[in-house]
């Protein structure tokens, strides 16, 4: 197995680029969370609608 050199190799040195539709990672997680929220919110509706 090769070595990993931390000065050459960008995810050791925490270089990510930045998600492609957002500025930052903070920023995409937080849309996933408020998505997951939603979701679940109308899941829930629906639930109640038609039970």
């Amino acid at each position: 197995m090769p070595k990993l050199d931390p000065e050459k190799d960008p995810i050791l040195l925490g270089d990510d680029p930045p998600p492609p539709l957002f500025k930052s990672w903070n920023q995409m997680y937080f849309f996933v969370l408020l998505l997951h929220a939603i979701i679940i919110a109308l899941f829930y509706w629906l639930t109640q609608a038609y039970s």
